[in-house]
């Protein structure tokens, strides 16, 4: 320990002696490590923290499949796993979708649900602040208990935090619900995982007279499942249980369950999925910086070994051993990493605790990212790693020096050769490696590019958009509903300042989409994989052409398609080209997989456009990126013959007067005083947002690469400083001969340019590789895409030629004389 120390305080000399080396080394280091631990801590939280709930490592996630999709199952699906299941030790089922309104105590308040089974709280470890969890009598089908649980925040902010609310009820979309308790703060529902936080919490029973929808016996598959393992049970048995109660399901239902199958996954892979990609992608762009900064160190910790060569011979020559010497080194290269490393730690720290509210808050209330002993350990990892990384080579060197031959050369570099190699090869390194992350940062970048240009097909500008859940008891009726948004659109369109209003059935745009499979008429259609799945839109009379999509043939709905009136649709162009390729589509009907519902007549061919969410973690996570720009498959009916309760309402604004708003909410409460306008906003700013995540992605790998290309060259530049010196006898000699500066400039950037080929062709193929693992973020571009290759290749060609340049342009100004006589 006391050499160790005496190592450390010569070290802490040796740095003092040379400043500007000491910075530039500690600060690339601490770059590195700083940005390396504050992803590992990101990756931490996403793949190693365990989630919030009891036995965490045992809850699942269940879901269904069928030809030609997947998503929820039924409650008569969730009955069945109750029953029959042999692996599970618990099973709930959950719905968090749609919004209630909360009204009488002052304008109506919009609130996220999560109907629930009474298991699913308790597998989650819910408690209370007051009052108690659900019971199985409050959810007994087929209407259970009129109950609801209330959030801690929305008990705060709406009822002021009265401790009298247990036993209070509350009118929730006209109808009265007792509440039963309030959650504990921080509690976190998995509705939060795709949406938002639920607010209340309600019996599935309840379902069916908030939403509208139908009644628990029916095979209406919307619940997602939850289920806890038995002690000692495989999540591979798991799946092997519920595949087998789906096909009994299928053999006895096959009218509804052909092809029908339950999957499972663990829990944490649903939360934490979508995030894998990114993280992973962000992390290896972090650990190139650290490499490519080590190989910088380790090539000016060997372009000072010329400086130190007769030094280190005299200590060997006083006894001082191989191994002494090796430790010696890397001690000083050790304290260059502690240094850097715990500047990076700090940074890391800052890094973690500025992004934490916002990681939170904005991207899932399931990452935490917390500066605690987790950074600290892994910056005394990444510390290690860096020693040995930019240290052993110039420590090794140093270890087989020839003594005698470094005494007899008064020190100087008689044994370059090999060194210079050396550091040859980690230029090489350097380059191959900033060839990786450029690649990346360039695919990235050129995604992003080719996302933000992309339109969606129709006129998004000054168009306002909001949702209004049309549920509860005064909306039971279709007609109810109807008549609700006919009247909308009237009233809505004589606001001032509104140049048109549209109203159409659920969308990606609105937070939630609806499908129907279809087959044109006369087409066998004996399986379900035989119909076509399409997204499904409900759109009142002239609502296409306020929104701005082209109808290219046929006519428009009017109010004659009532739901008395044969039931007609209009087709998107992918719609009639693949289901009567080559053919007209007017005219033409469709059905649907229930035989006993009537055809549908097509009355009007409309241009393709994109109303799904342009990009999301969500389809990041799933390879899903350019989904929405994929083949259209959109059918739109009239509102009044498939009246949805979700309806998404885009207003067409003139500059978006300041008291437009106030009079659609005006508008609105003289139809239903009880009714909330929920998530308003302007279609461009709800599309700018779903840009965030692949933007910042792309900002992110693109301010690495520009560290990268700095390092990179900071390297080349080094090592052609470091040969120029070691050559000024032979330039001194070349240019008394009669050699022109040009020349030896030329000589000198040629012999760099190789080095830079050599690190190319050897980063090729990882940066192809990183290519194809990139693949499910791009949008637009290929993994392998030509252009984006060639021009990072020329890049790192031009920055190596100036690097190699500005040195080899100096040694050519030096005098031939004083060269020839420099030792």
């Amino acid at each position: 320990m006391e050499t160790l120390l005496q190592d450390a305080r010569y070290a802490f000399r040796m740095l003092a002696r040379n400043p500007g080396f000491a910075l530039v080394a500690v600060l690339t280091l601490a770059l590195g490590i700083g940005a390396n631990t504050a992803v590992m801590g990101a990756l931490r939280a996403v793949f190693l923290r365990p989630l919030p709930y009891p036995h965490a490592d045992r809850l699942l996630h269940l879901w269904a499949t069928w030809p030609g999709g997947a998503g929820n199952f039924s409650y008569p699906d969730y009955q069945a796993l109750v029953a029959q299941s042999r692996s599970l030790e618990s099973v709930a089922a959950y719905e968090p979708w749609g919004t209630v309104t909360l009204a009488g105590r002052g304008a109506p308040v919009a609130l996220t649900p999560s109907f629930v089974t009474p298991s699913y709280l308790e597998m989650l470890g819910a408690q209370t602040a007051a009052g108690r969890l659900f019971s199985v009598d409050d959810d007994a089908p087929p209407r259970g208990q009129p109950v609801v649980l209330l959030s801690h925040g929305l008990w705060q902010r709406q009822f002021g935090g009265d401790p009298g609310i247990v036993g209070r009820a509350i009118p929730l979309n006209g109808t009265a619900l007792t509440v039963v308790g309030v959650l504990t703060p921080g509690f976190r529902d998995l509705g939060a995982v795709d949406g938002a936080m639920p607010e209340i919490w309600l019996p599935t029973a309840a379902a069916p007279t908030l939403l509208g929808q139908p009644p628990l016996t029916d095979t209406y598959r919307i619940y997602w499942g939850l289920a806890r393992l038995r002690p000692g049970v495989t999540l591979a048995q798991a799946r092997d249980d519920v595949a087998a109660i789906a096909g009994r399901m299928e053999r006895e239902r096959p009218e509804s369950h052909r092809g029908y199958r339950l999957e499972a996954q663990a829990l944490a892979q649903r939360v934490h999925g979508r995030f894998g990609g990114p993280t992973l992608l962000v992390l290896g762009g972090s650990a190139f910086i650290l490499l490519i900064g080590c190989a910088n160190i380790a090539n000016l910790l060997l372009a000072r070994m010329a400086s130190r060569r007769r030094e280190i011979a005299l200590r060997s020559a006083l006894g001082a051993s191989a191994a002494r010497v090796l430790r010696q080194l890397l001690v000083e290269c050790g304290v260059l990493a502690a240094c850097g490393g715990a500047l990076g730690a700090l940074l890391a720290a800052w890094i973690t605790s500025s992004l934490r509210g916002f990681v939170h808050d904005s991207v899932s209330a399931f990452v935490d990212l917390e500066a605690d002993a987790w950074l600290l350990a892994s910056s005394l990892a990444l510390i290690l790693f860096a020693t040995l990384t930019a240290g052993l080579a110039p420590a090794l060197e140093a270890a087989r020096m020839d003594v005698r031959t470094a005494l007899a050369s008064g020190g100087r570099d008689a044994a370059g050769g090999g060194r210079s190699l050396t550091r040859r090869f980690l230029v090489a390194a350097e380059i191959a490696f900033a060839l990786v992350v450029l690649m990346g940062a360039g695919l990235m970048v050129r995604s992003f590019r080719e996302l933000t240009a992309s339109t969606l097909g129709f006129r998004t500008e000054d168009l306002l958009t909001f949702r209004m859940d049309l549920t509860g008891p005064a909306y039971a009726d279709a007609a109810a509903r109807t008549r609700f948004v006919d009247a909308f659109v009237e009233r809505a369109s004589a606001v001032p300042g509104v140049e048109s209003a549209t109203v159409w059935g659920p969308s990606m745009l609105g937070r939630a989409t609806w499908v129907v499979n279809l087959v044109p008429q006369g087409r066998p259609a004996d399986t379900p994989d035989a119909f076509t799945m399409v997204f499904r839109h409900s759109v009142n009379p002239a609502g296409l052409g306020n929104l701005g999509i082209p109808l290219l043939r046929g006519r428009d709905f009017t109010a004659a398609d009532t739901d008395r009136a044969p039931l007609v649709a209009i087709v998107s162009e992918s719609v009639a080209r693949e289901f009567w390729p080559g053919e007209e589509a007017l005219g033409r009907t469709m059905r649907r997989q229930n035989p006993s519902l009537p055809a549908i007549t097509v009355v009007g061919v409309a241009a393709d456009v994109h109303h799904r969410q342009r990009y999301d973690l969500a389809d990041i996570a799933e390879g899903f990126g350019g989904l929405a720009f994929g083949p259209q498959r959109d059918v739109y009916l009239p509102y009044a013959q498939r009246p949805n309760n979700a309806v998404t309402a885009g207003v067409r604004v003139r500059s978006a007067p300041p008291g437009v708003l106030s009079g659609l909410r005006a508008a609105v409460a003289s139809l239903d005083a009880e009714l909330a306008l929920c998530d308003v906003q302007l279609l461009d700013e709800r599309l700018r947002r779903q840009e965030t995540a692949p933007g910042a992605i792309a900002a992110l790998l693109a301010a690495y690469a520009g560290l990268a290309l700095s390092l990179a060259a900071l390297g080349v530049a080094g090592v052609v400083a470091h040969g120029v010196s070691r050559r000024t006898r032979e330039i001194g000699i070349r240019m008394a001969v009669g050699a022109r500066g040009r020349d030896v400039v030329l000589m000198i950037v040629r012999e760099a340019l190789v080095v830079a080929g050599v690190g190319l062709v050897a980063g090729l193929g990882a940066a192809l590789a990183v290519g194809r693992a990139m693949q499910s973020l791009l949008f637009g571009v290929a993994p392998s895409d030509p252009s984006t290759f060639g021009a990072i290749g020329l890049l790192l060609v031009a920055v190596s030629a100036v690097a190699a340049y500005l040195p080899a342009r100096r040694a050519t100004r030096v005098d031939p004389m004083l060269a020839l006589r420099a030792d």
